[in-house]
């Protein structure tokens, strides 16, 4: 929550776009709720970008190879311990092209909704035991 205020302090044009968007869906009279989610999809993107601009747990979960394999063209022995690096991830140009700016929009849809399958974006890490929230890898 503090990274979402400080980036409104510091996007005034994000905070105000931000702003119409909860209130033509949410409106002054009442709290916001789940189904409001999905008829709310800059807002969707602005938390999404907010996670990747600041990276929260810049490393994930240790893993083990369970079986030598090659990644790249680098050889990784059954058994290496490896560390996945999710600022690295976050702040690649090839994946997110200017990642040093604050820029909700590109996790938009051609079709205006979030892309919140983006498979760069992971900021809890990879994997079937990313967030015990999760039910069957949803």
């Amino acid at each position: 929550m503090t990274w979402l205020l400080l980036c409104m302090a510091l996007f005034p044009e994000i905070q105000e776009k931000l702003s119409e968007e909860i209130q033509s869906v949410v409106g002054p009279s009442r709290h916001p709720e789940l189904a409001d989610r999905e008829k709310m999809p800059y807002t969707e993107c602005v938390i999404m970008e907010v996670m990747r601009n600041n990276v929260v747990f810049p490393l994930s979960v240790i893993r083990s190879a369970i079986e030598d394999v090659t990644v790249a063209g680098y050889n990784i022995p059954k058994d290496t311990v490896l560390t996945p690096n999710l600022y690295a991830i976050f702040q690649e140009a090839k994946i997110w092209g200017d990642p040093e700016n604050f820029r909700p929009e590109r996790f938009l849809r051609p079709d205006g909704t979030a892309n919140k399958t983006h498979e760069a974006f992971i900021p809890f890490g990879y994997g079937k035991r990313v967030c015990p929230g999760k039910k069957n890898g949803v």
